[in-house]
């Protein structure tokens, strides 16, 4: 409880001895190296791949897919395609 596991600590975790009611937002270069190069977070990504590769078989159907499993709904016609020209 008293040594927090560096990744929390990258995000701002919260104090594991203490109650926590509200946290602060933090956006940090670490936290997104954090996310770029971590192993934990570049498996997860692979999974998610992996995931909507077999969910679907076009492109617009696996983003549809993966936006609504990631964020809980579906995108809307803008998010579509800022998300179809980044494939």
């Amino acid at each position: 409880r008293t040594l927090p596991h560096p990744t929390l600590a990258a995000f701002d975790g919260a104090d594991g001895n203490t109650s926590c009611p509200r946290r602060d937002r933090s956006v940090t270069p670490l936290q997104a190296l954090t996310l770029l190069n971590d192993p934990v977070f570049v498996e997860c990504a692979k999974a998610l791949g992996e995931r909507a590769r077999k969910a679907a078989d076009a492109d617009d159907s696996r983003l549809k897919f993966a936006f609504e499993l990631c964020l809980g709904r579906l995108p809307t016609e803008r998010e579509l395609a800022v998300l179809g020209e980044l494939i």
